[in-house]
């Protein structure tokens, strides 16, 4: 017997800063009343790096999720990452979003800190 993947999530991509608060409002134009979601980021060999899951910085709203981790929880390595966003509505799992994450370097700069060549520009 042959199967159909009638998998139709959609590409996006999520790009952030690594140690930041990560917090991302997604519309899924859709009723989730009753319905559960889940969000994983995984390494190419599916180790989970980041797990997201009701009361686990996953936050059902009105046809949304809110993804939200402390710069804590996001200390995982900068680089590009798969994931996906699925809805589970009883015995059955969608994907609903999937794609890369990609988490870029984070640093702030001190004054004391700016590079010399800034000092020679005239404001």
């Amino acid at each position: 017997m042959n199967l159909i993947n009638t998998d139709e999530s959609a590409e996006l991509t999520i790009e952030c800063p690594a140690n930041r608060t990560f917090d991302l409002t997604v519309n899924l134009n859709r009723d989730t009343v009753g319905k559960n979601y889940k969000m994983t980021v995984k390494k190419r060999d599916d180790t989970v790096l980041l797990s997201f899951a009701v009361d686990h910085g996953l936050t059902i709203l009105t046809r949304a999720v809110r993804l939200l981790k402390t710069p804590a929880q996001m200390g995982i390595p900068t680089g590009c990452y798969q994931y996906d966003l699925v809805e589970i509505a009883g015995s059955a799992m969608e994907n609903v979003f999937r794609g890369w994450f990609i988490v870029k370097p984070s640093f702030t700069l001190n004054d004391d800190e700016a590079p010399s060549e800034l000092d020679n520009i005239e404001w």
